[in-house]
């Protein structure tokens, strides 16, 4: 009988399974960390745009051209990013009158009140902005597109 559960050992030691099921296995494993990760992970969207600086009475504002769906965006929060340095501000004014661009898109103006460092506060200075937009899961964005 010990010989028996020698020679069983050795066949189950000694078994070489096909690579076959070995790769099958290694890529399942691998999709379902891959997918694990973009279901935790979250990724934060911005609207890059260019605003004007206007300086009037030692305050200074940004003129601001925005879709009108976005209007939301600038609305709601209360920073944005400059050279991704972080920047409060508050929306003064939002222009009622719409303009068209070229391929036909509605813009609004916004006045937006922000402390900026000496360096932008420049008359019409063309500044390059950034607004958080959505905070979402990786998967979301994915699942978005099919």
């Amino acid at each position: 009988m010990e010989v028996f559960n020698q020679l069983e050992s050795y066949i189950i030691l000694t078994k070489q399974y096909s690579s076959y099921y070995v790769l099958c296995t290694l890529y399942i494993l691998i999709i379902n960390i891959i997918i694990i990760v973009l279901c935790i992970l979250d990724y934060q969207t911005y609207i890059i745009t260019k605003a004007t600086v206007e300086i009037k009475n030692n305050e200074t504002h940004i003129i601001v051209p925005v879709k009108i769906e976005d209007t939301k965006y600038y609305t709601s929060n209360n920073y944005l990013l400059i050279e991704n340095k972080k920047y409060k501000y508050s929306v003064q004014k939002i222009n009622p009158e719409l303009s068209i661009d070229a391929t036909g898109e509605n813009y609004q103006l916004l006045t937006i009140k922000i402390n900026l460092p000496e360096q932008y506060r420049i008359n019409n200075y063309l500044i390059t902005i950034k607004i958080p937009k959505e905070k979402r899961k990786i998967i979301n964005y994915i699942l978005e597109y099919f």
